[in-house]
């Protein structure tokens, strides 16, 4: 109950969580010229380290947590790639989220395939 002497209520403390996990989003610099080349490496950068942190996933589940600062500078990133294609800002957003909202979706798929992949293996085992 200590805790909540620094923190308000539990969803500040995932919105810290989330946001100590989002400092390790923004994929190496400098990012490829290329518009499709750099977003893929974000992609797949926010890929990378959803497996390595599973636990991230819930905190995602109920709706976006890269308001604090690590969070903003992966959407910053996320937005320099896709500057060449000239889209208003609105529809930038959108593009963000979608890839976003992609990628956590193929991760949690592949762990929820792999755990059920393992629960049959340990069935026929019995």
């Amino acid at each position: 109950m200590s805790l909540y002497t620094y923190l308000d209520s539990k969803d500040d403390l995932f919105d810290l969580m989330a946001d100590a996990v989002a400092g390790e989003f923004p994929a190496p610099e400098p990012l490829p010229d290329d518009w499709r080349e750099a977003i893929s490496r974000i992609a797949r950068t926010i890929r990378e380290l959803i497996t390595r942190r599973p636990w991230i996933v819930p905190l995602r589940a109920d709706g976006p947590r890269w308001s604090g600062p690590n969070g903003l500078r992966h959407v910053e990133q996320s937005l320099r790639a896709l500057a060449p294609l000239a889209l208003p800002p609105q529809r930038q957003g959108q593009v963000v989220t979608a890839i976003d909202g992609y990628v956590l979706g193929y991760v949690t798929r592949r762990s929820i395939a792999s755990h059920a992949a393992a629960l049959d293996h340990a069935c026929y085992r019995a």
